[in-house]
């Protein structure tokens, strides 16, 4: 399927109608690729996003450090062993990667060398902030939604918690109407 940028400023009205233009494009290239290419897939898809980033505003997290933010540092989990890594792999991308380890997976994934180790950055701007959501999505293995027509299982692997729920659930409901999906009966 195909998204225009006007279902895409229905779906968030909060976002100015020239952003959702230059996101369009990258959504309509990377999507199928990576298997999000039905409607009720990009609706799940476009719930999570979203919410991570604000309506299409951030593609980096805003740092404070907030309490939260600075759990990041020393996280082994996350392969945060290098003092500083907790804010230098600060959420990124439209999904919000977070991690030494996820950004050199990604890195890898996507340019086949360490380059989002030496500039991060890059997963801040429109085309690979999209790509990186993409191909993170496919990693959690999220391409379906939950039994009860809600986006709660995609929620936890994204967020780790429920953080937002009823946010990615307002976006949800919006897509599958803007997308003309049906109820599941």
């Amino acid at each position: 399927m195909t998204l225009t940028a006007e279902q895409l400023k229905q779906i968030t009205p909060g976002t100015p109608l020239d952003r959702c233009k230059v996101f369009v494009p990258h959504l309509n290239k990377f999507l199928p690729l990576y298997g999000i290419d039905t409607p009720i897939e990009v609706a799940s898809f476009l719930s999570q996003i979203l919410h991570e980033s604000g309506g299409l505003k951030y593609l980096r997290e805003i740092w404070g450090p907030t309490k939260a933010q600075s759990r990041y540092e020393g996280r082994a989990d996350l392969g945060n062993i290098i003092k500083g890594d907790g804010k230098l792999f600060m959420g990124r991308g439209l999904i919000q990667l977070t991690g030494r380890t996820n950004y050199a997976r990604m890195s890898k994934e996507i340019f086949g060398d360490d380059r989002l180790i030496r500039n991060p950055e890059i997963l801040a701007t429109p085309e690979y902030g999209v790509l990186a959501s993409c191909i993170y999505w496919k990693w959690r293995g999220m391409d379906s939604i939950d039994d009860d027509n809600s986006i709660t299982a995609e929620t936890k692997k994204v967020n780790g918690g429920y953080n937002g729920l009823e946010d990615r659930q307002k976006y949800f409901d919006r897509a599958k109407a803007v997308l003309n999906i049906k109820p599941i009966s």
